[in-house]
């Protein structure tokens, strides 16, 4: 019995061991998961790839011209991303050959390196890792086949309706090399890429005469498709010296359009009306419209604001039935201008029975927060008979009664009534239409006796003003300065204010908020900034923006923002 109570104590004592044992692994295991920590995999990859070395290394001279430039990488990169990223400067014969080996980028240069030449690889910011982190801004390797290295440089900031634009391909073209060069044709010597905010730097210029071109490049072959990629042109062309100060460029990117509109089609919906489509918006229209069957009838001919591509005829007489329409002048916003064009239709039979309506206005009905100078537009359905609305439309004051207005008709389908004076501030307007006085061509009036639209003036106290000066660098430059606010993001002004020439300025009525801050001299006298033109060459207008963004607060005059033309 000692024997087998002996033994039994002997198990019953291993038995709690393993018990603990069970329990401390089971302990063990509870931390163990409840541990918190980075997945099996490690952290997650937030580290942009960057160059660790190269041969040549920077700064190398006498290279050899039959000499394999190597880019060795932090770590792998998606080969794709750099094939649209990598640019050598000056432009070789040929597309660089490129082969890898791990992270390591061997590049071939067809024809060889030319001898006597600063060279400038660069790698653009567009390369990206396997997890997609891209680089943080382009590098550039500079090394010369001759004695020593240029040491020129432009840099500039790129917007796309006034925003910042990364990723654009960036071209300077050596005038000497090059007098005229096309975008569309040429490809530049020096090349690189948009970084972060939109900015790029070229370096290691030799010393010339250069100008400058930014476009968006989407199928990377380094030159611009006109009508497909947007395309910024310099103010001006840059001189590089030795001891010269590094230019600071803006280029701002618009879709360019070289053709002239055209004329599409035409349709009449009665004996009174032709709508005719043409190819594109146009700006303005000046043109004369004839008929080739009889001598002209009063009409009413314009440009459709809601329709920007469509043009409007009203006669006050029936049309003849087989109609041909010449139009001379037909311009779009890019001062692309067709001579003369026409078509031929057949005008309905119908009579014109429809009823004017309102299609649009602007402040909206019930709108809130409108400025106190803020014009009222009001867009109708067909054209009106102006002569004949003398005082159909009239705004009213809920506590001030009738308000002074000029009234324009912008087109004859399109009034605007402006205030004599900015509106009080917290109060309630109302836009009266007296149906019966706003007949069309064929005398038809609104259905409705009465149209009210209603809408409410912000508070003034909470409104804030921008003030500064502006200078231009420019001696005895001429033409009106624009001053305009935008808020981050938009591409409508929220307040502009032209100014004769330079000198102190103040944005009045600012919602508070961030505002960016731009300006430019309108030389030609439009009215709008103009952008240029690559080919034959016009420098767009000189524009400059602000190097912050601003903070406007409520009720306080936000001051001392100057910046000047270049």
């Amino acid at each position: 019995m000692w024997a087998r109570k002996t033994i039994g104590s002997d198990w019953e004592g291993r038995g709690s061991d393993l018990a603990l044992s069970l329990r401390l692994v089971l302990l063990l295991l509870f931390f163990a998961c409840a541990r918190q920590g980075f997945p099996p995999g490690g952290p997650v990859d937030r580290q942009p790839p960057r160059v660790l070395r190269t041969w040549p290394e920077p700064g190398a001279t006498q290279v050899p011209l039959d000499a394999e430039i190597v880019v060795e990488f932090s770590e792998k990169v998606l080969r794709g991303s750099v094939e649209d990223a990598v640019f050598l400067s000056p432009a070789p014969e040929g597309p660089l050959r490129l082969r890898w080996k791990g992270r390591r980028l061997h590049i071939r240069v067809p024809g060889g390196l030319r001898p006597e030449r600063t060279y400038v690889l660069t790698l653009g910011a567009g390369i990206r890792d396997l997890r997609n982190n891209p680089m943080r801004s382009s590098y550039a390797l500079a090394f010369s086949t001759g004695q020593q290295i240029d040491r020129g440089g432009v840099e500039g900031v790129v917007l796309r309706q006034w925003n910042p634009a990364p990723g654009v391909l960036a071209a300077a073209y050596d005038l000497a090399e090059v007098s005229q060069p096309d975008p569309r044709k040429n490809r530049a010597m020096y090349f690189t890429q948009t970084g972060e905010g939109g900015l790029f730097r070229l370096d290691y210029l030799k010393c010339s005469v250069y100008r400058v071109f930014v476009w968006e490049d989407r199928n990377a072959n380094r030159l611009w498709d006109c009508g497909e990629e947007a395309i910024g042109i310099g103010s001006r062309e840059v001189v590089v010296t030795p001891d010269s100060v590094l230019p600071r460029l803006l280029f701002q990117l618009v879709p360019l359009d070289t053709l002239a509109p055209r004329l599409l089609d035409a349709r009449s919906p009665d004996r009174r009306h032709v709508v005719i489509r043409s190819s594109e918006r146009m700006d303005s229209v000046r043109s004369r419209l004839k008929f080739g069957l009889r001598p002209a009838v009063p009409i009413l001919f314009y440009r459709d604001d809601l329709f920007g591509d469509r043009l409007q005829v009203a006669s006050f007489a029936d049309l003849p039935r087989e109609l041909r329409l010449r139009v001379e002048g037909l311009a779009d916003r890019w001062g692309n201008t067709t001579a003369s064009d026409s078509l031929a239709l057949t005008v309905s039979a119908m009579p014109d029975t429809s009823r004017p309506r309102l299609a649009k206005a602007a402040p909206q009905d019930s709108a809130r927060r409108v400025r106190p100078d803020t014009p009222i537009d009001l867009w109708f359905s067909e054209a009106i008979d102006t002569a004949a609305a003398d005082g159909a439309v009239e705004l009213v004051g809920l506590q001030q009664g009738s308000v002074p207005c000029v009234r324009m008709w912008l087109t004859p389908a399109h009034l605007r009534l402006t205030p004599l004076a900015p509106l009080p501030g917290s109060a309630e307007y109302v836009i009266r239409l007296q149906g019966p006085q706003l007949r069309d061509v064929s005398g038809n009036a609104f259905s409705d006796t009465l149209v009210t639209l209603r809408f409410w003036t912000l508070n003034p106290d909470t409104l804030t003003e921008i003030c500064g000066s502006v200078l231009d660098a420019k001696p005895g430059a001429e033409g009106p300065v624009h001053i305009l606010a935008l808020r981050p993001g938009e591409a409508n002004p929220a307040a502009e204010i032209i100014l004769p020439g330079e000198g102190p300025y103040c944005l009045t009525g600012l919602l508070p908020g961030r505002y960016v801050l731009l300006a430019f001299r309108d030389e030609d006298g439009d009215g709008t900034w103009s952008p240029g033109w690559p080919w034959p060459f016009r420098p767009a207008e000189r524009c400059a923006v602000y190097a912050d963004t601003v903070r406007a607060r409520a009720r306080w005059i936000n001051e001392g923002n100057d910046f000047r033309l270049p």
